[in-house]
């Protein structure tokens, strides 16, 4: 999460809809160079789903919100993404580069940072993301142990891509996309 604080709230409600059963579900969350209260406000949220008498009964297994900055001023390449990663101005052609290595940079050490032994799979999800089904996990696990998508008996992918539908920009800039699964690749 970057800048998120107009998203934050909208991205633990989807999370809340989840049909698999929180109390086997980890949660990783990373703010990273925010100039805003996204990450207090993920804080918040967090604690609140973790230890309100609201969600008893609905809490994860565990709920991590982690706080790191990746980029670097100091040494920032030609192309290294320098913007604010905000609305339209992410998705732009120049962007990409720089934006995808911080992207992969810090996802991996928030796995690192995060991930327990006894995790068995991964599901990365952008906090801009508008809506998803419930039964997401579902499916994706479904995929992935090879029980549908005609790889039925032949064992399942290591890898599952959610296919993330695009949508146009709304008159305050913000994206709107879903992800909904596509067949998964063996490898």
């Amino acid at each position: 999460m970057k800048n998120s604080i107009e998203h934050i709230w909208h991205f633990f409600q989807l999370l809340d809809r989840l049909s698999y059963p929180s109390h086997l579900l980890q949660l990783g969350i990373l703010v990273s160079d925010s100039s805003d209260r996204t990450f207090a406000r993920a804080l918040e949220l967090a604690d609140e789903r973790q230890y309100s008498r609201k969600y008893r009964g609905k809490r994860w297994s565990k709920m991590t919100v982690l706080n790191k900055d990746f980029v670097d001023t100091k040494s920032l390449h030609k192309e290294d993404y320098k913007g604010d990663n905000v609305g339209k101005e992410r998705h732009a052609y120049e962007a990409q580069v720089g934006r995808r290595k911080l992207l992969a940079k810090s996802r991996s050490w928030l796995l690192m940072s995060t991930l327990s032994i006894e995790v068995d799979y991964v599901l990365c999800l952008d906090v801009d993301v508008v809506d998803y089904e419930p039964s997401m996990i579902e499916r994706l696990l479904g995929y992935a142990k090879g029980e549908i998508g005609g790889n039925e008996g032949r064992g399942g992918a290591d890898v599952v891509v959610p296919n993330c539908v695009w949508k146009t920009y709304n008159e305050m800039g913000y994206s709107s996309h879903s992800p909904s699964v596509s067949r998964s690749v063996p490898r």
